[in-house]
């Protein structure tokens, strides 16, 4: 194959160093050797791609109803049950319901086409993204 002079930086995860070294010994390679047959040397290597945008948009809106409904139990555990306006406020709780059930039907539904079409999603933030999100 050459002499390999040349080296290239890949940051993992630890779980992910774990898989590609079980995969390279499965297939009796080291892990450089598998990466650059399944990266340069093969012409079979196929790239799903799914756009995670809307997911985090979902995930943005998701949270921003955890905030109103973290006010609203601040303001029943502060004025009680007596301040409480029925009227008002079971109509807001179905929608609320209505929007996670949407949510979660949504994210049910992607994680079967997933793994059907045996696609990894990952939605791990930028750690910028991660520090907005604690701050929130």
């Amino acid at each position: 194959m050459g002499n390999k002079t040349m080296r290239f930086e890949l940051r993992l995860t630890a779980k992910e160093k774990e898989t590609l070294k079980r995969k390279a010994k499965k297939y009796g390679m080291t892990p450089s050797e598998l990466v650059r047959h399944t990266l340069i040397h093969s012409d079979d290597l196929s790239i799903n791609v799914i756009d995670i945008v809307p997911l985090r948009k979902m995930v943005f809106e998701i949270h921003k109803h955890g905030v109103n409904l973290n006010q609203l139990m601040k303001f029943l555990n502060t004025y009680g049950l007596d301040a409480f306006n029925e009227n008002r406020v079971i109509p807001i709780l179905e929608n609320e319901r209505a929007v996670f059930l949407e949510a979660k039907a949504a994210l049910r539904s992607l994680e079967e086409e997933t793994r059907a079409r045996n696609v990894i999603v990952s939605l791990e933030m930028p750690d910028d993204e991660e520090d907005e999100s604690e701050d929130l």
